[in-house]
């Protein structure tokens, strides 16, 4: 355009006339080239613009983007106490009484608690074994409870119920098996992700008066028989 423009004013200045002309006129033959750059130029822009401001809005695997500070929860880590040893034995509730009931505290000896069971009084009161000396985190989330009970039973004797004690009182579910072995073996009643049907808190699990309790029974129509409880052992599993 810009050669068409300097060649008219070339000739009207030879002809000695006055040149009036719109220069939006004159063309070279290569403006349509020149918009059409400018517009891809221009459409490259927004386009930049548009994807830039997307990118900055958005969010991705888990990451909270505000005002560019972004969170990432980690995920939650599952520990365990391991197995500790109950230090206190006590009974509760109705029934036969036991006897020796210091015998079903500490490790594992040889010698237990014993309930004498006959059809008459078939069912023995709970034996309960606590202060397990647990100490979990204070915000931690509890996620099961595992006991390992070691104990044996004559012919005949069995589980009537099997829960988690808190100060004095059952809680949650009953999670009672079947017939006891007729030598000293271990038993194990919950899991690392049972609850007992329980929201378990560290203050509850970390308390000296939380335990577990068993209570046997006779299942037979007549003789005695014989339960006997050595030693239990609580283990919790949480995550914090």
């Amino acid at each position: 355009m810009k050669r068409g423009l300097a060649l008219a004013v070339a000739l009207g200045l030879a002809s000695g006339c006055v040149l009036f002309t719109d220069l939006g006129s004159f063309s070279d033959g290569d403006d349509a080239a020149d918009a059409g750059t400018t517009n891809e130029a221009s459409s490259e822009t927004d386009a930049a613009g548009s994807s830039g401001s997307s990118g900055s809005s958005g969010s991705s695997g888990g990451a909270t983007d505000s005002g560019n500070d972004v969170t990432i929860t980690p995920p939650c880590m599952t520990k365990t106490t391991g197995p500790k040893v109950g230090m206190t034995a006590n009974a509760m509730g109705g029934g036969k009484s036991w006897e020796s009931i210091s015998e079903a505290a500490g490790a594992v000896d040889g010698v237990g608690s014993i309930a004498p069971l006959n059809a008459t009084n078939d069912e023995s009161g709970f034996l309960v074994v606590s202060n397990f000396g647990f100490t979990v985190p204070p915000m931690a989330t509890v996620k099961g409870v595992t006991v390992t009970i070691t104990l044996r039973g004559s012919s005949g004797i069995e589980d009537d119920e099997a829960r988690l004690i808190r100060n004095g009182a059952e809680i949650g579910s009953d999670e009672k098996a079947g017939a006891w072995p007729a030598n000293f073996a271990t038993r194990v009643y919950g899991g690392p992700t049972e609850t007992w049907s329980e929201m378990l808190k560290p203050v509850d699990v970390n308390a000296m008066g939380f335990g577990f309790g068993i209570r046997a029974k006779y299942d037979a129509a007549n003789g005695t028989g014989t339960a006997e409880v050595d030693s239990v052992t609580m283990e919790i599993s949480y995550c914090e």
